[in-house]
Protein backbone atom coordinates (compact mmCIF):
# COMPACT_ATOMS: atom_id res chain seq x y z
CA UNK A 1 0.00 0.00 0.00
CA UNK A 2 2.96 2.95 0.76
CA UNK A 3 4.40 1.66 -2.64
CA UNK A 4 1.18 3.04 -4.28
CA UNK A 5 0.71 6.00 -2.02
CA UNK A 6 3.98 6.97 -3.11
CA UNK A 7 3.74 6.23 -6.81
CA UNK A 8 0.44 8.04 -7.26
CA UNK A 9 2.31 11.24 -4.94
CA UNK A 10 4.92 11.29 -7.64
CA UNK A 11 2.51 10.49 -10.71
CA UNK A 12 -0.99 12.07 -10.31
CA UNK A 13 0.37 14.96 -12.34
CA UNK A 14 1.49 13.07 -15.41
CA UNK A 15 -2.17 11.19 -15.21
CA UNK A 16 -4.13 14.40 -15.62
CA UNK A 17 -1.76 15.33 -18.06
CA UNK A 18 -2.78 12.12 -19.91
CA UNK A 19 -6.20 12.58 -19.58
CA UNK A 20 -6.24 16.36 -20.61
CA UNK A 21 -4.61 14.98 -24.07
CA UNK A 22 -6.33 11.80 -24.16
CA UNK A 23 -9.88 13.62 -24.53
CA UNK A 24 -8.60 16.44 -26.13
CA UNK A 25 -6.94 14.13 -29.00
CA UNK A 26 -10.01 12.39 -29.02
CA UNK A 27 -12.33 15.80 -29.57
CA UNK A 28 -9.60 16.41 -32.69
CA UNK A 29 -10.21 13.40 -33.63
CA UNK A 30 -14.04 14.30 -34.68
CA UNK A 31 -13.35 17.87 -36.29
CA UNK A 32 -13.24 19.01 -40.02
CA UNK A 33 -12.12 22.08 -42.03
CA UNK A 34 -13.96 24.61 -41.03
CA UNK A 35 -14.06 28.34 -42.78
CA UNK A 36 -10.77 29.65 -43.72
CA UNK A 37 -8.97 26.29 -43.50
CA UNK A 38 -10.28 25.62 -47.63
CA UNK A 39 -8.75 28.67 -48.74
CA UNK A 40 -5.25 27.16 -46.74
CA UNK A 41 -6.13 23.69 -47.70
CA UNK A 42 -6.08 24.48 -51.42
CA UNK A 43 -2.64 25.99 -51.49
CA UNK A 44 -0.06 23.35 -52.00
CA UNK A 45 -2.71 21.60 -54.35
CA UNK A 46 -2.34 24.35 -56.37
CA UNK A 47 1.36 23.81 -57.41
CA UNK A 48 4.25 25.88 -56.61
CA UNK A 49 4.10 28.85 -58.35
CA UNK A 50 0.54 29.67 -57.14
CA UNK A 51 1.87 28.37 -53.18
CA UNK A 52 4.80 30.93 -53.72
CA UNK A 53 2.68 33.48 -55.50
CA UNK A 54 -0.31 33.41 -52.84
CA UNK A 55 1.75 33.72 -49.67
CA UNK A 56 3.52 36.42 -50.59
CA UNK A 57 -0.03 38.27 -51.91
CA UNK A 58 -0.87 37.01 -48.78
CA UNK A 59 1.72 39.03 -46.80
CA UNK A 60 1.26 42.11 -49.14
CA UNK A 61 -2.43 42.44 -48.58
CA UNK A 62 -3.82 40.46 -45.81
CA UNK A 63 -1.19 40.71 -42.89
CA UNK A 64 2.23 39.65 -41.91
CA UNK A 65 1.54 36.43 -40.08
CA UNK A 66 3.42 34.91 -42.94
CA UNK A 67 5.07 31.76 -41.10
CA UNK A 68 1.98 30.51 -39.31
CA UNK A 69 -0.23 30.45 -42.79
CA UNK A 70 2.80 28.39 -44.36
CA UNK A 71 2.92 25.84 -41.28
CA UNK A 72 -1.06 25.93 -41.48
CA UNK A 73 -0.90 24.97 -45.76
CA UNK A 74 1.16 22.39 -45.06
CA UNK A 75 -0.87 21.09 -42.19
CA UNK A 76 -3.75 21.00 -44.16
CA UNK A 77 -2.52 19.77 -47.65
CA UNK A 78 -3.95 16.21 -46.84
CA UNK A 79 -7.40 18.53 -47.25
CA UNK A 80 -8.46 16.71 -43.73
CA UNK A 81 -7.29 17.75 -40.50
CA UNK A 82 -5.42 14.28 -39.61
CA UNK A 83 -2.12 15.69 -39.73
CA UNK A 84 -2.96 19.24 -37.91
CA UNK A 85 -4.63 17.03 -34.81
CA UNK A 86 -1.66 15.16 -34.26
CA UNK A 87 0.98 18.56 -34.30
CA UNK A 88 -2.44 20.32 -31.87
CA UNK A 89 -2.39 17.44 -29.71
CA UNK A 90 0.90 18.33 -29.19
CA UNK A 91 0.86 21.73 -29.03
CA UNK A 92 -2.18 21.09 -26.05
CA UNK A 93 0.07 19.15 -23.80
CA UNK A 94 2.96 21.26 -24.19
CA UNK A 95 0.44 24.39 -23.28
CA UNK A 96 -0.52 22.42 -20.00
CA UNK A 97 3.25 21.92 -19.09
CA UNK A 98 4.71 25.64 -20.10
CA UNK A 99 1.43 26.93 -18.08
CA UNK A 100 2.04 24.49 -15.31
CA UNK A 101 6.09 25.43 -15.20
CA UNK A 102 5.58 29.00 -15.88
CA UNK A 103 3.48 28.99 -12.62
CA UNK A 104 6.63 28.23 -10.42
CA UNK A 105 9.74 28.85 -12.23
CA UNK A 106 11.70 28.41 -9.61
CA UNK A 107 9.79 25.41 -7.95
CA UNK A 108 10.44 22.31 -6.70
CA UNK A 109 9.13 19.02 -8.20
CA UNK A 110 6.19 18.76 -5.94
CA UNK A 111 5.01 22.24 -6.86
CA UNK A 112 5.10 21.37 -10.44
CA UNK A 113 3.32 18.43 -10.00
CA UNK A 114 0.08 20.58 -8.43
CA UNK A 115 0.43 23.78 -10.81
CA UNK A 116 0.42 20.98 -13.77
CA UNK A 117 -2.66 19.58 -12.72
CA UNK A 118 -4.10 23.09 -12.04
CA UNK A 119 -2.95 23.96 -16.03
CA UNK A 120 -4.91 20.67 -16.99
CA UNK A 121 -8.17 21.18 -14.97
CA UNK A 122 -7.92 24.96 -16.31
CA UNK A 123 -7.69 24.51 -20.23
CA UNK A 124 -10.47 21.90 -19.74
CA UNK A 125 -12.52 25.28 -18.36
CA UNK A 126 -11.95 26.87 -22.09
CA UNK A 127 -15.73 27.49 -23.24
CA UNK A 128 -16.47 25.66 -26.34
CA UNK A 129 -17.50 29.45 -28.32
CA UNK A 130 -13.86 30.06 -27.60
CA UNK A 131 -12.36 26.76 -28.60
CA UNK A 132 -14.44 26.09 -31.65
CA UNK A 133 -12.61 29.55 -33.52
CA UNK A 134 -8.99 29.06 -31.54
CA UNK A 135 -8.32 25.47 -30.61
CA UNK A 136 -10.39 23.01 -32.34
CA UNK A 137 -10.51 25.03 -36.10
CA UNK A 138 -7.08 24.73 -37.37
CA UNK A 139 -6.61 27.58 -38.83
CA UNK A 140 -7.96 29.56 -35.56
CA UNK A 141 -5.68 27.03 -33.91
CA UNK A 142 -2.38 28.21 -36.01
CA UNK A 143 -3.58 32.01 -34.92
CA UNK A 144 -3.90 31.80 -31.71
CA UNK A 145 -3.19 28.08 -29.86
CA UNK A 146 -0.10 28.04 -31.08
CA UNK A 147 1.36 31.53 -30.57
CA UNK A 148 0.48 31.37 -27.08
CA UNK A 149 2.43 28.76 -26.45
CA UNK A 150 5.84 30.03 -28.12
CA UNK A 151 5.10 33.04 -26.50
CA UNK A 152 5.04 31.36 -22.92
CA UNK A 153 7.76 28.96 -23.92
CA UNK A 154 9.81 32.20 -24.96
CA UNK A 155 9.20 33.87 -21.37
CA UNK A 156 10.06 30.70 -19.43
CA UNK A 157 13.31 30.51 -21.49
CA UNK A 158 14.14 34.22 -20.58
CA UNK A 159 14.20 32.89 -17.13
CA UNK A 160 15.50 29.35 -17.53
CA UNK A 161 18.92 27.36 -17.84
CA UNK A 162 20.23 24.83 -19.75
CA UNK A 163 18.36 24.17 -22.98
CA UNK A 164 15.13 26.28 -22.81
CA UNK A 165 17.95 29.32 -21.99
CA UNK A 166 19.45 28.05 -25.35
CA UNK A 167 15.90 27.95 -27.37
CA UNK A 168 15.67 31.91 -26.59
CA UNK A 169 16.84 33.25 -29.92
CA UNK A 170 15.05 30.84 -31.94
CA UNK A 171 11.55 31.01 -29.82
CA UNK A 172 12.12 34.99 -29.83
CA UNK A 173 11.75 35.70 -33.43
CA UNK A 174 9.01 32.97 -33.98
CA UNK A 175 6.91 33.87 -30.95
CA UNK A 176 7.37 37.59 -31.80
CA UNK A 177 5.73 37.50 -35.57
CA UNK A 178 3.27 34.85 -34.89
CA UNK A 179 0.49 36.98 -34.53
CA UNK A 180 -0.18 40.09 -32.72
CA UNK A 181 -1.34 38.99 -29.00
CA UNK A 182 1.55 36.68 -28.81
CA UNK A 183 3.90 38.61 -30.38
CA UNK A 184 3.59 41.71 -28.23
CA UNK A 185 3.47 39.37 -24.96
CA UNK A 186 6.59 38.01 -26.11
CA UNK A 187 8.25 41.59 -27.05
CA UNK A 188 6.92 42.58 -23.92
CA UNK A 189 8.79 39.88 -21.84
CA UNK A 190 11.84 40.59 -23.83
CA UNK A 191 11.52 43.76 -21.89
CA UNK A 192 10.47 43.08 -18.62
CA UNK A 193 13.52 40.82 -19.07
CA UNK A 194 15.80 43.41 -19.25
CA UNK A 195 14.45 45.56 -16.89
CA UNK A 196 15.39 43.05 -14.08
CA UNK A 197 19.01 43.04 -15.42
CA UNK A 198 18.61 46.46 -14.69
CA UNK A 199 17.16 45.93 -11.20
CA UNK A 200 19.80 43.25 -10.16
CA UNK A 201 22.59 45.29 -11.90
CA UNK A 202 23.47 42.31 -13.96
CA UNK A 203 24.84 42.66 -17.25
CA UNK A 204 23.20 41.26 -20.07
CA UNK A 205 24.22 37.99 -21.73
CA UNK A 206 24.92 37.50 -25.27
CA UNK A 207 21.74 35.15 -25.30
CA UNK A 208 19.29 37.66 -24.04
CA UNK A 209 20.75 40.71 -26.68
CA UNK A 210 20.34 38.28 -29.34
CA UNK A 211 16.91 37.20 -28.11
CA UNK A 212 15.93 40.88 -28.17
CA UNK A 213 17.41 41.85 -31.32
CA UNK A 214 15.38 38.61 -32.78
CA UNK A 215 12.10 39.51 -31.20
CA UNK A 216 11.97 43.17 -32.07
CA UNK A 217 12.95 41.92 -35.77
CA UNK A 218 9.95 39.15 -35.69
CA UNK A 219 7.85 42.30 -34.42
CA UNK A 220 8.85 44.30 -37.05
CA UNK A 221 8.06 41.47 -40.07
CA UNK A 222 5.03 40.97 -38.59
CA UNK A 223 3.89 44.60 -37.58
CA UNK A 224 5.29 46.64 -41.02
CA UNK A 225 4.12 43.91 -43.30
CA UNK A 226 2.24 45.56 -45.90
CA UNK A 227 -0.90 43.70 -45.39
CA UNK A 228 -1.58 45.56 -42.06
CA UNK A 229 -2.03 48.36 -43.61
CA UNK A 230 -4.29 46.96 -46.92
CA UNK A 231 -6.56 45.12 -44.04
CA UNK A 232 -7.35 48.57 -42.32
CA UNK A 233 -9.31 49.41 -45.76
CA UNK A 234 -12.18 46.84 -44.86
CA UNK A 235 -13.42 48.72 -41.92
CA UNK A 236 -13.24 52.42 -43.33
CA UNK A 237 -16.47 53.35 -40.91
CA UNK A 238 -14.26 52.48 -37.75
CA UNK A 239 -11.11 53.72 -39.18
CA UNK A 240 -13.17 57.17 -40.05
CA UNK A 241 -14.13 57.43 -35.79
CA UNK A 242 -11.76 59.27 -33.68
CA UNK A 243 -9.76 57.20 -30.92
CA UNK A 244 -11.61 57.50 -28.37
CA UNK A 245 -14.84 56.82 -30.82
CA UNK A 246 -13.49 53.66 -31.64
CA UNK A 247 -12.89 52.88 -27.49
CA UNK A 248 -15.82 54.35 -26.95
CA UNK A 249 -17.92 51.92 -29.80
CA UNK A 250 -16.09 48.87 -28.40
CA UNK A 251 -16.54 49.02 -24.90
CA UNK A 252 -19.20 47.38 -24.27
CA UNK A 253 -18.75 44.80 -26.88
CA UNK A 254 -15.31 44.01 -25.57
CA UNK A 255 -16.92 44.50 -21.87
CA UNK A 256 -19.86 41.53 -23.06
CA UNK A 257 -17.28 39.40 -24.81
CA UNK A 258 -14.92 39.19 -21.43
CA UNK A 259 -17.21 38.49 -19.24
CA UNK A 260 -19.08 35.69 -20.84
CA UNK A 261 -19.25 32.14 -21.34
CA UNK A 262 -17.41 32.73 -25.16
CA UNK A 263 -14.61 34.92 -23.22
CA UNK A 264 -12.97 34.37 -20.40
CA UNK A 265 -15.77 31.64 -19.32
CA UNK A 266 -15.44 29.04 -16.34
CA UNK A 267 -11.27 30.48 -16.10
CA UNK A 268 -12.32 33.67 -14.53
CA UNK A 269 -14.49 32.21 -11.83
CA UNK A 270 -11.44 29.68 -11.04
CA UNK A 271 -8.75 32.93 -10.68
CA UNK A 272 -11.35 34.71 -8.30
CA UNK A 273 -11.82 31.15 -6.07
CA UNK A 274 -8.16 30.39 -6.42
CA UNK A 275 -7.09 33.96 -5.36
CA UNK A 276 -10.10 33.99 -2.22
CA UNK A 277 -8.91 30.15 -1.21
CA UNK A 278 -5.04 31.17 -1.01
CA UNK A 279 -5.57 34.86 0.55
CA UNK A 280 -7.77 32.86 3.12
CA UNK A 281 -5.31 29.73 3.89
CA UNK A 282 -1.77 32.14 3.54
CA UNK A 283 -0.88 34.57 6.08
CA UNK A 284 0.35 37.39 3.46
CA UNK A 285 -0.43 41.28 3.76
CA UNK A 286 -3.53 42.71 2.13
CA UNK A 287 -5.14 39.10 2.03
CA UNK A 288 -8.17 40.46 4.12
CA UNK A 289 -9.12 42.88 1.06
CA UNK A 290 -7.93 40.38 -1.66
CA UNK A 291 -10.49 37.26 0.14
CA UNK A 292 -13.53 39.78 0.05
CA UNK A 293 -12.91 41.25 -3.33
CA UNK A 294 -12.49 37.72 -4.58
CA UNK A 295 -15.67 36.11 -3.12
CA UNK A 296 -17.66 38.75 -4.17
CA UNK A 297 -16.41 38.76 -8.11
CA UNK A 298 -16.35 34.42 -7.89
CA UNK A 299 -20.05 34.89 -6.66
CA UNK A 300 -20.88 37.62 -8.96
CA UNK A 301 -19.42 36.38 -12.16
CA UNK A 302 -20.67 32.97 -11.87
CA UNK A 303 -24.01 33.84 -10.85
CA UNK A 304 -24.19 35.75 -14.54
CA UNK A 305 -22.92 33.06 -16.47
CA UNK A 306 -24.57 30.06 -14.92
CA UNK A 307 -27.27 31.17 -12.52
CA UNK A 308 -29.01 34.09 -14.98
CA UNK A 309 -28.59 37.31 -13.31
CA UNK A 310 -29.10 39.52 -14.89
CA UNK A 311 -27.35 41.57 -17.66
CA UNK A 312 -26.63 44.57 -15.19
CA UNK A 313 -24.24 42.12 -13.12
CA UNK A 314 -21.46 42.15 -16.06
CA UNK A 315 -20.61 45.89 -14.93
CA UNK A 316 -20.07 44.63 -11.35
CA UNK A 317 -18.19 41.53 -12.77
CA UNK A 318 -15.73 43.98 -14.66
CA UNK A 319 -15.48 46.07 -11.63
CA UNK A 320 -14.37 43.14 -9.29
CA UNK A 321 -12.08 41.64 -11.60
CA UNK A 322 -10.56 45.36 -12.52
CA UNK A 323 -10.22 45.43 -8.34
CA UNK A 324 -8.89 41.74 -7.96
CA UNK A 325 -6.03 42.49 -10.77
CA UNK A 326 -5.15 45.86 -9.74
CA UNK A 327 -4.86 44.15 -6.20
CA UNK A 328 -3.03 41.61 -6.83
CA UNK A 329 -0.49 43.48 -8.97
CA UNK A 330 0.26 45.66 -6.08
CA UNK A 331 0.27 42.55 -3.53
CA UNK A 332 2.65 41.32 -6.06
CA UNK A 333 5.19 43.69 -6.77
CA UNK A 334 5.25 44.46 -3.23
CA UNK A 335 6.49 41.07 -2.46
CA UNK A 336 9.06 41.03 -5.25
CA UNK A 337 6.85 38.23 -7.17
CA UNK A 338 7.59 40.39 -10.91
CA UNK A 339 7.03 37.49 -12.83
CA UNK A 340 3.60 37.15 -11.65
CA UNK A 341 2.46 40.45 -11.72
CA UNK A 342 3.78 40.92 -15.09
CA UNK A 343 1.68 37.93 -16.42
CA UNK A 344 -1.69 39.45 -15.01
CA UNK A 345 -1.09 42.72 -16.10
CA UNK A 346 -0.07 41.57 -19.51
CA UNK A 347 -2.77 39.23 -19.72
CA UNK A 348 -5.28 42.82 -19.03
CA UNK A 349 -3.71 44.94 -21.42
CA UNK A 350 -3.87 42.30 -23.82
CA UNK A 351 -7.81 42.98 -24.10
CA UNK A 352 -7.37 46.52 -23.15
CA UNK A 353 -6.04 46.62 -26.30
CA UNK A 354 -8.79 45.08 -28.34
CA UNK A 355 -10.52 48.55 -27.82
CA UNK A 356 -8.91 49.89 -30.77
CA UNK A 357 -9.49 46.85 -33.27
CA UNK A 358 -11.83 46.69 -35.72
CA UNK A 359 -12.45 43.04 -34.70
CA UNK A 360 -12.43 40.83 -32.11
CA UNK A 361 -14.22 37.54 -30.90
CA UNK A 362 -13.83 34.72 -28.73
CA UNK A 363 -10.83 33.82 -30.31
CA UNK A 364 -8.91 36.99 -29.08
CA UNK A 365 -10.08 35.85 -25.80
CA UNK A 366 -7.99 33.02 -25.71
CA UNK A 367 -4.37 34.75 -25.15
CA UNK A 368 -5.60 36.47 -22.07
CA UNK A 369 -7.27 33.26 -20.85
CA UNK A 370 -4.73 31.07 -21.39
CA UNK A 371 -2.46 33.52 -19.41
CA UNK A 372 -4.43 33.99 -16.82
CA UNK A 373 -4.13 30.24 -16.12
CA UNK A 374 -0.87 30.82 -14.87
CA UNK A 375 -1.45 33.09 -11.29
CA UNK A 376 -4.43 30.91 -10.84
CA UNK A 377 -2.48 27.79 -10.67
CA UNK A 378 0.12 29.51 -8.72
CA UNK A 379 -2.08 30.32 -6.57
CA UNK A 380 -3.99 27.15 -6.27
CA UNK A 381 -0.69 25.47 -5.77
CA UNK A 382 0.31 27.63 -2.97
CA UNK A 383 -3.11 27.20 -1.13
CA UNK A 384 -3.29 23.35 -1.99
CA UNK A 385 0.91 22.92 -0.39
CA UNK A 386 -0.18 24.70 2.54
CA UNK A 387 -3.51 23.09 4.21
CA UNK A 388 -4.84 20.38 0.92
CA UNK A 389 -7.30 19.43 3.31
CA UNK A 390 -9.50 22.79 3.59
CA UNK A 391 -8.21 23.88 0.08
CA UNK A 392 -8.80 20.61 -1.91
CA UNK A 393 -12.66 20.10 -1.17
CA UNK A 394 -12.86 24.32 -2.13
CA UNK A 395 -11.26 23.09 -5.81
CA UNK A 396 -13.35 20.25 -6.28
CA UNK A 397 -16.69 21.82 -5.49
CA UNK A 398 -16.03 24.82 -7.68
CA UNK A 399 -15.05 22.51 -10.81
CA UNK A 400 -18.20 20.70 -10.03
CA UNK A 401 -20.03 23.86 -10.42
CA UNK A 402 -18.67 25.27 -13.26
CA UNK A 403 -18.72 21.73 -15.54
CA UNK A 404 -22.01 21.13 -14.51
CA UNK A 405 -22.24 17.27 -14.99
CA UNK A 406 -24.65 14.53 -16.05
CA UNK A 407 -26.08 11.96 -13.75
CA UNK A 408 -23.15 9.59 -13.95
CA UNK A 409 -20.55 11.27 -13.33
CA UNK A 410 -22.04 13.11 -10.47
CA UNK A 411 -22.63 9.78 -8.99
CA UNK A 412 -19.26 9.14 -9.30
CA UNK A 413 -18.09 12.43 -7.87
CA UNK A 414 -20.14 11.83 -5.02
CA UNK A 415 -18.75 7.96 -4.05
CA UNK A 416 -15.70 9.80 -3.99
CA UNK A 417 -16.93 12.83 -1.77
CA UNK A 418 -17.94 9.59 0.81
CA UNK A 419 -15.28 7.84 0.61
CA UNK A 420 -12.98 11.47 1.53
CA UNK A 421 -14.93 11.56 3.96
CA UNK A 422 -15.17 8.16 5.74
CA UNK A 423 -11.08 8.23 5.19
CA UNK A 424 -10.72 11.09 6.82
CA UNK A 425 -12.11 10.28 9.89
CA UNK A 426 -9.17 8.32 10.51
CA UNK A 427 -5.56 9.41 11.27
CA UNK A 428 -4.69 6.28 9.29
CA UNK A 429 -6.09 6.89 6.68
CA UNK A 430 -6.71 10.59 6.49
CA UNK A 431 -4.46 10.91 3.58
CA UNK A 432 -6.17 8.71 1.79
CA UNK A 433 -8.74 10.99 1.84
CA UNK A 434 -7.04 13.50 -0.79
CA UNK A 435 -6.10 11.00 -2.97
CA UNK A 436 -10.33 10.29 -3.52
CA UNK A 437 -10.81 14.60 -3.94
CA UNK A 438 -7.80 14.20 -6.67
CA UNK A 439 -10.36 11.29 -8.57
CA UNK A 440 -13.12 13.71 -7.88
CA UNK A 441 -11.02 16.27 -10.29
CA UNK A 442 -9.68 13.71 -12.42
CA UNK A 443 -13.62 12.21 -13.53
CA UNK A 444 -14.57 16.07 -13.40
CA UNK A 445 -11.93 16.77 -15.85
CA UNK A 446 -12.69 14.11 -18.47
CA UNK A 447 -16.36 14.57 -18.10
CA UNK A 448 -15.79 18.71 -19.64
CA UNK A 449 -13.22 16.57 -22.26
CA UNK A 450 -16.30 14.35 -23.08
CA UNK A 451 -18.30 16.94 -23.85
CA UNK A 452 -16.08 18.18 -26.47
CA UNK A 453 -15.88 15.15 -28.00
CA UNK A 454 -19.41 14.13 -28.15
CA UNK A 455 -20.66 17.79 -29.82
CA UNK A 456 -17.62 17.28 -32.78
CA UNK A 457 -18.56 13.21 -32.87
CA UNK A 458 -22.23 14.08 -33.12
CA UNK A 459 -21.72 16.25 -36.26
CA UNK A 460 -18.58 13.72 -37.82
CA UNK A 461 -21.21 11.70 -39.66
CA UNK A 462 -22.61 14.67 -41.44
CA UNK A 463 -18.98 15.60 -42.38
CA UNK A 464 -18.96 11.99 -43.92
CA UNK A 465 -22.11 12.60 -45.56
CA UNK A 466 -20.60 15.77 -47.17
CA UNK A 467 -17.54 14.18 -48.48
CA UNK A 468 -19.52 11.44 -50.06
CA UNK A 469 -21.49 13.74 -51.93
CA UNK A 470 -18.53 15.61 -53.25
CA UNK A 471 -16.98 12.52 -54.02
CA UNK A 472 -20.37 11.74 -55.94
CA UNK A 473 -20.74 14.63 -57.78
CA UNK A 474 -17.02 14.79 -58.94
CA UNK A 475 -18.05 11.23 -60.65
CA UNK A 476 -21.10 11.75 -61.73
CA UNK A 477 -21.61 15.29 -62.99
CA UNK A 478 -24.07 17.32 -63.10
CA UNK A 479 -24.91 20.85 -61.90
CA UNK A 480 -26.26 20.27 -58.47
CA UNK A 481 -24.38 19.32 -55.14
CA UNK A 482 -26.42 18.64 -52.16
CA UNK A 483 -24.41 18.98 -48.82
CA UNK A 484 -26.04 18.71 -45.50
CA UNK A 485 -26.18 21.12 -41.95
CA UNK A 486 -24.54 20.11 -39.09
CA UNK A 487 -26.23 18.45 -36.27
CA UNK A 488 -24.67 21.11 -33.41
CA UNK A 489 -24.23 24.65 -34.30
CA UNK A 490 -21.86 25.50 -31.23
CA UNK A 491 -19.35 22.46 -32.38
CA UNK A 492 -18.20 23.71 -35.47
CA UNK A 493 -16.97 26.90 -37.24
CA UNK A 494 -17.89 28.66 -40.47
CA UNK A 495 -19.13 26.28 -42.98
CA UNK A 496 -19.64 27.10 -47.20
CA UNK A 497 -23.47 27.92 -46.53
CA UNK A 498 -22.76 30.38 -44.26
CA UNK A 499 -20.33 32.56 -45.96
CA UNK A 500 -20.26 33.13 -49.90
CA UNK A 501 -16.33 33.55 -49.68
CA UNK A 502 -16.24 30.46 -47.94
CA UNK A 503 -18.07 28.14 -50.42
CA UNK A 504 -16.01 29.65 -53.06
CA UNK A 505 -12.69 28.33 -51.63
CA UNK A 506 -14.64 25.12 -50.63
CA UNK A 507 -15.02 24.48 -54.10
CA UNK A 508 -11.70 25.50 -55.38
CA UNK A 509 -10.36 23.17 -52.37
CA UNK A 510 -12.05 20.03 -53.65
CA UNK A 511 -12.09 20.38 -56.99
CA UNK A 512 -15.50 21.79 -57.54
CA UNK A 513 -16.90 24.16 -60.79
CA UNK A 514 -17.10 27.19 -59.31
CA UNK A 515 -20.55 27.94 -61.44
CA UNK A 516 -21.62 24.18 -59.62
CA UNK A 517 -25.12 24.80 -57.61
CA UNK A 518 -24.84 23.61 -53.91
CA UNK A 519 -28.45 23.55 -52.81
CA UNK A 520 -28.54 22.38 -48.62
CA UNK A 521 -30.24 20.03 -46.67
CA UNK A 522 -31.47 18.65 -42.91
CA UNK A 523 -29.40 15.59 -42.29
CA UNK A 524 -31.70 12.88 -40.79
Amino acid sequence: MRRITERVKSGYHLAFLLIFTVFFAWATRYTALFGDDFYYASFVSSGGKYFLSENIYHYLNTNGRAWVHLLDELLLAPKSVWAFGIFNTAVAALTAAAVGKAAVPEGDGIAFRRTLTAACVLLSFVGIQNAYQSVFWATGAMNYFLPVLLSILYFLSLHGRGKLRAAAPALAFFASSSSEQAAFFALCAAAFRGAIYIKERKRPDAVYILSAVLSAIGFAVLFAAPGNAVRTGYYPEFYAMSLFGRIGFNLPILRDLVFSKSGMGDVLTAFFVSEAVSAAILKKPGRIPLFVLSVCGAATYYGYIHLGFPHYFVHAAAAFTAAVTALDIFLSLRAERYCRAFIIFTAAVLQLAMLISPEMGPRTVLCSCILLMIPTAESASEAIGTRPAVSLPVFCLMTFAVTLPGIITASAVCAAVIAAVVLSLNKRTAAYSLFALLMILAVLTADRGYTFVCGYRENYPVHLKNAESVEEYKESGGDTLTLYYLKDPDFKYIMPYENGYHEYWFKRCYGIDENAKIVYKDFE
